[in-house]
């Protein structure tokens, strides 16, 4: 997948231009930026993101174009404009389809649960999550190679790992974090593809409601077992926000925890959870909790997996 990926990344440059002509980003043009027929392009563009170039290109709009309704003053139809929509028509129907009300209603709501003196810098803060994320959100977790892995195995073996030997480990106090999430018990192996599909319908229907997002994704590892785990992923919020369905609200942190940050790809995060593991056990402190970590680095975006960032935290208490 990440070779799919990289393949077809200067399109995704293309794509993300809030400027960009409807020309530039049409399937033809796309596939001539990346020496592709329309035909691999697109083959290759769904196997990489999951979605049709078409499908990508609309949803991170909207979803970019929604966060800035809740943050500018600048009217409809200069924020359709600015997201790559023709007119206020266009812009009004897909994001109807998308958000389930009119834009106008949609900025009129809100962020729900945030007080108005609050609102500005939640809304900038959400804005801000919203642009980072929306164009990576099915990709944390996306296999380096076709090995699974899974957070506390052993994968490549410490002292092998360059990395490794200097890796910071630090003691914090993580605040208590609302969040919204999915719990899932799955096959080991199934880890990439179950967020691929948990961490996208989080995100989607967090915008949808207005919940102000306040950090990257998540994933707790709540149980480990031969062959399969339990897991939760989603979104930090700034406020207590209601669930629907599967999707509920929770909580995260709230705890003193051992914290690093794991550079590389997600493959070796079996590494660092070793890591912790041993850092635990030479300082005294047990384990108080189950582990998390937050996606730093949008794989969309930056092309080395080896310079990809993933904050990883563990509960403690003394021994």
């Amino acid at each position: 997948m990440l070779e799919a990926l990289e393949r077809v990344r200067p399109a995704l440059a293309r794509m993300l231009d809030r400027t960009a002509q409807a020309e530039a980003t049409s399937l033809a043009s796309l596939a001539r930026s990346v020496r592709l027929s329309s035909f691999h392009f697109h083959r290759m563009f769904s196997r990489a993101l999951g979605e049709t170039s078409k499908q990508y290109g609309l949803r991170v709009r909207l979803a970019r174009a929604a966060a800035a309704l809740l943050r500018s003053r600048a009217t409809i139809l200069e924020i359709a404009l600015e997201h790559g929509f023709a007119n206020h028509e266009t812009f009004t129907r897909a994001f109807r389809k998308r958000f389930g009300t009119s834009p106008r209603a949609y900025r009129r709501r809100g962020l729900l649960g945030v007080s108005p003196d609050a609102a500005p810098a939640l809304a900038d803060r959400n804005d801000a999550v919203v642009a980072e994320v929306a164009p990576c959100v099915g990709l944390y977790r996306a296999p380096a190679s076709s090995s699974p892995s899974h957070p506390t195995s052993t994968v490549v073996p410490a002292e092998e790992s360059p990395m490794s030997q200097n890796r910071e480990i630090t003691t914090q106090l993580v605040p208590e974090q609302h969040v919204l999430l999915m719990r899932r018990k799955i096959n080991l192996a199934e880890i990439a593809s179950a967020l691929a599909e948990i961490l996208p319908r989080v995100f989607a229907y967090a915008q949808e409601i207005g919940a102000p997002m306040a950090g990257p994704p998540f994933t707790r590892y709540l149980q480990m077992g031969p062959g399969f785990c339990t897991l939760e992923a989603g979104v930090p919020l700034a406020s207590e926000c209601p669930g629907r369905d599967d999707i509920v609200p929770g909580e995260l942190g709230g705890q003193r925890v051992a914290t690093t940050v794991h550079v590389g790809p997600y493959d070796r995060l079996s590494e660092t959870y070793r890591e912790l593991e041993q850092w635990m056990e030479e300082h005294g402190v047990q384990s108080a909790g189950a582990p998390w970590e937050q996606y730093l680095t949008d794989p969309a975006e930056v092309p080395d997996a080896e310079q990809w960032q993933t904050a990883v935290f563990w509960p403690i208490t003394d021994g």
